[in-house]
């Protein structure tokens, strides 16, 4: 028999109604109802459209290993008012498939510990990211790669399904474990920029929460000096004289203009 919670799993992350998920199974609400509550199970029909629709095998659907979510309490949405319920709910779902992937690559394989502080008590934000920089030996240079940088400091890096559109990122802590989530549609240096964004929280806000009213300036600033330190920006570009020279300049860190110009300000 199929078990429930993981046909449930799929429609979350899908972001589908009830209904609108029984029409993509070629079944009526009602037979879905009775799949949910009632222990009957789905018409065999029904296999390989879940398959199909989920990308999923078969066995993932008869598997009874518990689905552990990612606590809303914990995790670091940002314009968590502007999402739609079936946004945040897909968001959710993300991160339970990625729990299962991890538990099973951690079951088969050592993965790195995290190198990430956990106790960060009355540092500003900026030099919160310098003193990472120095702990990771980074000194002031630009970043290549920063997922391989962050992976291999023992996050796990997940990217966001398709119908998490709307969400930039998020991120979490489990089981003494650091996880970010991407949404892989936005552009490259907005990606770098919010996964540098997410590291903030996970360093910043791991004790207090993320849902204060200065949490996301906070994660910015963080991201900024991460990113990008003054010191090697002032070096680089000492006064500003066209925007064609801040275009040019940029492309050393990989970084949002936006958040470049709020360095000449603050």
């Amino acid at each position: 028999m199929l078990v429930p919670e993981r046909v449930e799993l799929v429609r979350l992350r899908l972001g589908l109604t009830k209904i609108g998920f029984a029409e993509s199974l070629g079944i009526d609400r009602k037979t879905l109802q009775r799949f949910e509550k009632d222990g009957y199970d789905l018409p065999q029909s029904c296999i390989p459209r879940l398959t199909d629709l989920s990308g999923y095998p078969e066995d993932f659907f008869r598997d009874r290993a518990k689905i552990e979510y990612p606590n809303p309490s914990g995790v670091s949405f940002r314009s968590l008012r502007s999402l739609t319920a079936a946004s945040r709910n897909s968001a959710m779902a993300a991160g339970a498939v990625a729990f299962i992937f991890d538990d099973f690559v951690n079951s088969e394989y050592t993965l790195p510990t995290h190198d990430v502080p956990t106790e960060v008590k009355s540092v500003s934000p900026a030099k919160a990211a310098l003193g990472l920089r120095a702990q990771w030996g980074i000194g002031l240079r630009p970043i290549g790669n920063l997922t391989n940088l962050l992976e291999a400091k023992g996050i796990r890096i997940f990217s966001l399904v398709e119908e998490t559109r709307h969400l930039d990122a998020y991120s979490l802590w489990r089981n003494d474990k650091p996880y970010i989530f991407l949404n892989t549609l936005k552009t490259a240096e907005r990606s770098r920029f919010d996964a540098a964004h997410e590291l903030g929280h996970l360093v910043l806000h791991r004790h207090t929460g993320s849902t204060h009213s200065s949490a996301e300036s906070e994660a910015d600033t963080f991201a900024s000096a991460f990113l990008m330190p003054k010191e090697d920006l002032y070096a680089e570009i000492p006064r500003v004289r066209s925007l064609s020279q801040l275009i040019e300049k940029k492309k050393r860190w990989g970084f949002p203009l936006r958040h470049l110009h709020t360095h000449y300000i603050n």
